[in-house]
């Protein structure tokens, strides 16, 4: 037999075993929409992904595969489809999407080389980490003994509302409600309050934090095409992100060292930072917490805490505005409840069912992060 003939014949069979393979790993894939060169399915998110994927989630099923720019991607948008991923026959593959990526440029930053809890990946240190939120930071006995604060910053809102209301000067609910909750958020976490005291310490702290909170939700060209880092230096990303990081550094870092400070005075209650410091010094702990996993952990209080929560409370005031009828039913439970006192007390709230049901449908309808961290 000619030899041309037998190497020809072999590169055939060699090409189709390869497109054989390529198609039989293509099939294992899930469903997904048709792909451009490059890009492909960044041009069908547009600006709203969330509602960008549930349109297409009708189409291909509840799991679905995108390719966002280089990054392969498997979207899950059902209850069902996720229980299958993570506790499915064999305990599922909880392990295999347990990661987080570690392409993400501003999160990077912000969490200080992935030394979070929202961003550190699957180990020791992310499972010590959780456990030291669970039992520490988000007990219902912490949450508890911080109640004067939340009881003191929200009767300080409604007399801010009042006094404007007796003017019948305007008032900007979302402005106010991200005063709440920086507020809150500022005296749990670091003992004192840092928005609307009016000194630069106050101004530079909100400032940063609003900063912030924009780059988070902005598109980064090199978190999907890791190889284009070069660009974040060209649109000005990379300038914008260290700049506010540095900003945000040097507040923790002030915060910190007036925790440590000898002569400050001791708190009735330990705030945030006095809890990570604790443990930081208990040689009980698997891990030794240093000032950087500090400031992650401070990070995703601030960033995950501050924004959503006065986005939930103005879409739940701007939704009984277009409800009359639901407004009046949240006004006689509230009356019902309060039966002649002028305040609620947060012991009362478990007897609110309407107004759950009425907070739990505008998070349906306006979930402040309607997409999970990746």
């Amino acid at each position: 037999m000619d030899f041309q003939f037998i190497q020809t014949l072999s590169f055939i069979a060699f090409t189709l075993i390869l497109v054989f393979k390529y198609k039989a790993r293509t099939r294992r894939l899930p469903p997904g929409p048709w792909k451009l060169p490059i890009i492909g399915n960044l041009h069908q998110l547009g600006d709203s992904s969330h509602k960008s994927i549930q349109r297409l989630s009708q189409q291909y099923g509840p799991m679905m595969f995108l390719q966002l720019g280089a990054i392969p991607t498997l979207v899950i948008s059902s209850a069902d489809a996720a229980m299958a991923i993570f506790k499915g026959p064999g305990g599922g593959h909880d392990l295999a999407f347990s990661g987080r990526p570690t392409n993400l440029y501003v999160a990077k930053k912000l969490s200080y080389e992935y030394n979070s809890i929202t961003f550190a990946p699957y180990g020791e240190l992310w499972r010590e980490m959780r456990k030291i939120a669970i039992t520490e930071l988000l007990s219902s006995k912490r949450v508890q003994s911080f109640r004067t604060i939340r009881e003191e910053e929200v009767a300080a809102m409604v007399n801010h509302i009042d006094i404007a209301s007796s003017s019948s000067a305007p008032v900007n609910l979302k402005k106010l409600s991200l005063l709440l909750s920086n507020d809150v958020v500022c005296r749990v976490t670091f003992g004192k309050k840092y928005g609307g005291g009016g000194d630069d310490g106050t101004n530079r702290f909100d400032r940063v934090l609003h900063d912030i909170q924009h780059l988070v939700g902005e598109f980064v060209v090199s978190d999907y095409f890791p190889w284009m880092w070069w660009v974040n230096k060209l649109n000005g990303m990379e300038t914008r992100v260290e700049k506010n990081f540095e900003e945000l550094d040097k507040l923790y870092d002030e915060v910190i060292a007036d925790h440590v400070a000898p002569t400050r005075t001791k708190a009735n209650h330990e705030d945030i930072v006095d809890v990570l410091l604790r443990l930081q010094k208990d040689a009980r702990q698997l891990i030794t917490l240093d000032n950087q996993q500090i400031k992650g952990v401070l990070s995703d209080m601030f960033i995950a805490g501050t924004d959503t929560t006065a986005s939930a409370l103005v879409w739940t005031f701007t939704e009984l505005i277009r409800n009359p009828p639901s407004m009046e039913k949240v006004k006689y439970e509230v009356r019902k409840v309060g039966n002649g006192r002028d305040k609620i007390e947060e012991s009362d709230i478990p007897k609110l069912n309407y107004l759950h049901s009425v907070i739990k449908e505008t998070l349906r309808l306006h979930p402040p992060a309607p997409l999970l961290v990746p």
